[in-house]
């Protein structure tokens, strides 16, 4: 307190001045008109300038409250774009979504604390964890468009796949006027190559889509993870090589990943009940597979092992085994029990492996024989690829071309020598057309008796 009292008594003589300076003013502008107006406006400008920058700095620390604010708004608009997204019908749907699905996605609005861009596989951690409400496998999607997926979680924290991973693929779709004119879908897979944090790749587009740069891409309705139609990007590359089934396409983010701030987790309310129903589905398509495997298998060895037709004409009817695989399986599982089949007909052949090479061979290219002729339908929805689900004419398209390059590199392989080149290309025009037959039968047969039934 004496301290105080010492600086006001040496600081006496300034504000004596400053309290006389004041009482001098005021003593002008009361009797002098144009120094009283002057003051006036000076006072009323300072006074305005004091306000102003008290105003902005009440502004600047209420930049929380209004940005949280700010999030929130976006977190139910953004539910409330889904529920459209998902009730949005095309001219061609024949049915209306439910509100019960249309409902099924739930928000969560979490900020970002760290994140990278840098690396090949990316990574970002939010300040959510497990006792928000947070589990591994949702969505993260940001203001401007996808983000990635959730990793791992703690108590309060939550690692996050980024699109920025090279491991991390988006179901997607190209939406433009052309393609809705003509009710068209475009899917395919959205990849990042660990080049560039503005792009991402785009595959398994087919190449009589009409695509154009500037197209817009987004997450499509076949999603288990992500609401439909979020903006991943737009097409900043298009081409188109020959003599490939695909165009190659790529996409310029929506999102800029340097800069995230905030992110909205989102949680599909009815995953787990999709997943079980898939999951069980798959274990009887399994079974299903396993035993038709099995049963043809054993029809090549105990009895069409010798139907043979003027020495031409090879029946090999347990190729069934392999163009019946179910149509969603991963190409890895599809080769390697093309090869275990291809194997165990050979152990009985004593051919040594032939059979495994040409089994391996179409296990290898089912997919992209799929892809390549039936673009439109898309092979992921269907369950197994038979004649009821293909239809009599895309059923003979599929299995004569499968069949035609099985016996083609089986019959080469064997012969072994130029010589005999021309008998055994015989061998394989009549035997593709022996083999294309009885399966084309078994395949009536078969599908009847399942109508039947």
């Amino acid at each position: 307190m004496s301290q105080l009292i010492g600086l006001l008594n040496r600081a006496k003589y300034f504000f004596l001045f400053i309290l006389l300076e004041l009482l001098s003013f005021a003593l002008i502008r009361k009797n002098n008109l144009k120094w009283d107006v002057t003051m006036f406006n000076s006072t009323n400008a300072l006074t305005g300038k004091a306000m102003a920058a008290t105003q902005g700095a009440k502004e600047y620390l209420n930049l929380k409250d209004k940005n949280a604010t700010l999030v929130n708004e976006n977190k139910a608009i953004l539910a409330r774009v889904s529920v459209l997204e998902a009730e949005k019908a095309r001219p061609d749907a024949f049915y209306k979504t439910d509100s019960l699905f249309s409902n099924r996605f739930d928000f969560k609005v979490a900020k970002v604390i760290n994140s990278t861009t840098a690396l090949a596989n990316n990574y970002i951690t939010i300040n959510k964890g497990s006792e928000d409400g947070i589990s591994s496998g949702m969505a993260v999607i940001g203001p401007q468009g996808v983000v990635g997926q959730v990793m791992s979680c703690s108590p309060h924290f939550s690692r996050i796949f980024s699109v920025l991973h090279m491991q991390f693929r988006i179901s997607s779709e190209v939406v433009n006027a052309g393609l809705r004119k003509g009710n068209q879908y475009a899917l395919g897979l959205s990849l990042w190559d660990g080049i560039s944090s503005r792009r991402v790749n785009l595959g398994t587009i087919d190449r009589f889509k009409p695509v154009a740069v500037s197209d817009s891409v987004i997450t499509s309705a076949q999603n288990l993870v992500f609401p439909p139609g979020v903006l991943i990007g737009r097409i900043s590359k298009v081409e188109t090589p020959p003599n490939t089934a695909f165009h190659q396409i790529e996409v310029e983010l929506a999102t800029d990943f340097r800069g995230l701030t905030y992110v909205y987790v989102v949680d599909n309310r009815m995953k787990e009940e999709q997943l079980k129903l898939e999951t069980d589905k798959n274990s009887q398509s399994f079974i299903r597979s396993a035993l038709m495997v099995l049963l043809y298998v054993s029809l090549q060895i105990l009895f069409v092992r010798n139907l043979v037709l003027y020495d031409v004409a090879f029946c090999f009817i347990y190729l069934i085994a392999i163009l019946w695989l179910p149509g969603e399986m991963d190409t890895l599982w599809v080769i390697l029990a093309s090869f275990l089949i291809g194997l165990i007909v050979d152990s009985f052949y004593n051919t040594a492996g032939v059979h495994a090479a040409a089994c391996t061979l179409i296990g290898y290219l089912r997919k992209s024989i799929l892809l390549y002729f039936f673009p439109a339908k898309g092979i992921e929805n269907v369950l197994v690829v038979t004649l009821p689900e293909l239809g009599h004419q895309r059923y003979l398209v599929y299995i004569g071309v499968m069949v035609f390059i099985h016996h083609l590199f089986l019959f080469l392989i064997e012969a072994g020598d130029m010589h005999v080149i021309l008998h055994s290309l015989a061998k394989v025009f009549f035997s593709t057309l022996f083999t294309v037959t009885v399966i084309y039968l078994t395949s009536v047969f078969t599908s009847n008796l399942s109508f039947q039934k």
